[in-house]
């Protein structure tokens, strides 16, 4: 079956659906709640600070902050019981092609061509740190909290999705042959992430650089939130692209949690 568990048989064959087993999945379910939880804290601060933005609506205001993880859940809830072939297919595929087109106005209304050459610039930047990076603990470096706060932390809460992740690739993949999978999981999401970070990051850059935004700087550093609408008012339909942005990350999160459904599901049936 389709569980966490299943890794094991070839070691220890039967026992999976005995206690070692119960363990495993328990384990798996706490992480994927974990990690999910995660991603709803971060989305529900991105979502108050973008109606904050559009409507005046209290900052950081816990009741509002519940609410909104309330009707995400719930939505969530309702496209996950509609199935993955239908509500969560659609639901992404929607949310995609609007991703996409919200990435391509900021590229075309910005400095597009030093947009592009930045993305070149970052793409070889990323190639050739990723690995060292990847083992740097500033062993020779005073203490500080940026290990914990960031390196650890980011690692902690993508390893928690790994359950989830992994499992849900599994179940769509069905049916796609090896290089299908590659190019759909690795190298096209891939890609997408590092245009989109390069894109909106130098957009960003650009404004505090160039054009003298102290406002937006500054509450990259105390409201990271905020920040990111902040930025989009250097933009034409600037609260068109506002409302539109609000929406792209509140069916994101929705597709998230509705996609952890399924997966917590299938982890919480007795095989």
């Amino acid at each position: 079956p389709l569980t966490m568990r299943s890794g094991l048989y070839p070691f220890i064959g039967d026992r999976i659906y005995g206690g070692i087993g119960h363990g495993v999945e328990i384990f798996a379910i706490v992480a994927t709640v974990v990690g999910l939880s995660t991603d709803m804290g971060f989305g529900v601060l991105f979502l108050n600070a973008g109606l904050t933005h559009l409507f005046g609506i209290p900052m950081n205001d816990p009741y509002i902050q519940s609410l909104l993880i309330g009707v995400m859940m719930g939505l969530a809830i309702l496209v996950a019981i509609s199935g993955v072939e239908k509500g969560i297919k659609y639901l992404s595929d929607i949310n995609i092609l609007l991703a996409f087109s919200f990435l391509l106005f900021i590229l075309f209304t910005g400095p597009t061509l030093r947009l592009l050459n930045l993305m070149v610039q970052n793409i070889g930047d990323y190639l050739a740190v990723v690995i060292p990076r990847s083992f740097d603990l500033y062993a020779h470096e005073e203490p500080s909290s940026w290990l914990a706060d960031w390196t650890i932390f980011y690692w902690a809460w993508w390893i928690s999705w790994s359950p989830f992740v992994g499992m849900f690739i599994a179940r769509i993949s069905r049916g796609r042959t090896i290089r299908e999978f590659v190019l759909g999981v690795l190298l096209i999401p891939l890609g997408f992430t590092l245009a989109w970070l390069s894109i909106f990051g130098n957009s960003a850059i650009e404004q505090v650089l160039n054009s003298g935004t102290v406002t937006l700087a500054e509450l990259g550093v105390s409201a990271p939130a905020a920040s990111f609408f902040e930025l989009l008012e250097g933009y034409p339909l600037t609260s068109f692209i506002v409302g539109l942005c609000v929406v792209i990350g509140f069916v994101f999160f929705i597709t998230s949690g509705d996609s952890s459904t399924v997966v917590l599901s299938n982890l919480s049936c007795v095989n």
